[in-house]
């Protein structure tokens, strides 16, 4: 009886592990709302954009549905590089977008999961220190600043003191008054506006 091997070394071959088709980044999104509620895409937001640049600074766009809900990148050079999502309506204007990230790509695919709120916004802060004791644990026990929000709902936010910067949880949109700081050393900033869908505010850097 004779045997043919040619049928196993086709398919062995077509099994081969390519790395090449594997160096992207697929991004999947969630619409929600900030009582938690996850809802379709609103009527005007058309397009879903995938944006990323390598680390040579070329960038691309992968375009998807909205109500899709995810798609992957065009296949992207191993190394660094930043990705985020914008939301356009049918005229390519953005409506909202997510946050940036930085993401390490291989031969592999890299997941981006963005959560985007249709009615909320973010508060980030940034803050040095004059004295670099004030963020110890002999002078600051818990090594936290916090960032008070007096407006809608009332907000709160706890900061570890050695990161230097930070982003608040999703907040409902409208006009607060912060206070930012530890212990007596705090900085005032009124009006600050908090916006949605998905927005962030930033505070002026502040020095503690």
């Amino acid at each position: 009886m004779r045997f043919s091997w040619l049928p196993i070394v086709a398919v062995l071959s077509a099994c081969v592990f390519d790395p090449a088709q594997h160096q992207e980044i697929e991004a999947s999104w969630t619409i929600q709302q900030l009582d938690g509620t996850e809802t379709s895409c609103p009527a005007s937001w058309v397009t879903a954009v995938l944006v990323t640049t390598d680390a040579t600074g070329a960038r691309t766009e992968a375009r998807f549905p909205c109500g899709r809900g995810g798609g992957s990148s065009t296949r992207l050079p191993t190394g660094s590089s930043i990705a985020w999502l914008e939301f356009r309506d049918g005229g390519d204007r953005m409506i909202a977008s997510s946050f940036h990230q930085t993401f390490d790509v291989g031969d592999w695919t890299t997941p981006f999961d963005a959560t985007i709120y249709v009615d909320a916004g973010y508060v980030a802060a940034s803050w040095t220190w004059k004295d670099q004791r004030w963020c110890d644990d002999s002078f600051n026990p818990f090594e936290v600043i916090t960032l008070e929000l007096d407006g809608p709902g009332g907000f709160n936010q706890l900061f570890s003191c050695h990161d230097d910067s930070g982003i608040t949880a999703p907040i409902a949109p409208g006009t607060y008054k912060a206070s930012i700081g530890q212990g007596f050393s705090r900085h005032s900033l009124p009006d600050v506006v908090v916006e949605a869908p998905n927005r962030i505010t930033q505070l002026a850097p502040i020095t503690l």
